[in-house]
């Protein structure tokens, strides 16, 4: 938990290829610990994905106010992607077994 919260930290503070690390890093120890469970989830989960979809939304943004920093679409698309599968496994693995605030962040992902 302390590894996610830190890397949380380091995504909100710009420092984003750093941030993803220690996610890889907490994702490992947890497949670890919890092999049928491999993916970070609840808040964490929600906090990976917040920065995986980082670079879709930073182009979308500059392209909305006319800043296009060139990024394709295939860039755009697979954070996304990515962002989705792992919602809807996570989603998948807690729903009925965790709190509300678990199943509502795996909704907002999704979205």
């Amino acid at each position: 938990m302390f590894r996610t919260t830190h890397a949380d930290a380091l995504h909100h503070s710009g420092r984003r290829d750093t941030a993803k690390a220690r996610f890889i890093e907490a994702e490992a120890l947890q497949a670890e610990q919890q092999p049928g469970y491999p993916l970070l989830y609840s808040v964490q989960g929600f906090q990976y994905c917040d920065l995986l979809a980082t670079t879709a939304e930073r182009g979308a943004w500059r392209l909305m106010v006319g800043r296009d920093d060139g990024l394709q679409g295939a860039e755009w698309l697979a954070p996304c992607r990515e962002v989705s599968e792992r919602a809807a496994q996570t989603l998948q693995w807690i729903e009925g077994k965790l709190g509300l605030l678990d199943t509502a962040l795996n909704h907002l992902s999704l979205g």
